[in-house]
């Protein structure tokens, strides 16, 4: 995954399933979803955060990230 800083985070592609649509399915939901535009924008919730500490510095309005140990 890369955002505006050109800077490169790497999630488990284990991480990228949220689970089966149903049981005994063999078809899955994807974790990370696109917003079906052009717009680069993205809903990545847990599947990023798991890997990655996130801090939201609201008094800046900014998001920092460090790898999760």
């Amino acid at each position: 995954m890369m955002f505006s800083s050109n800077t490169v985070f790497n999630i488990i592609p284990t991480q990228f399933v949220a689970g089966y649509l149903e049981e005994g399915s063999d078809q899955c939901a994807g974790a990370v979803v696109s917003s079906g535009q052009e717009d680069g924008v993205a809903l990545v919730g847990d599947a990023f955060m798991s890997s990655w500490y996130t801090i939201f510095d609201y008094g800046n309005m900014r998001v920092g990230f460090a790898q999760a140990v």
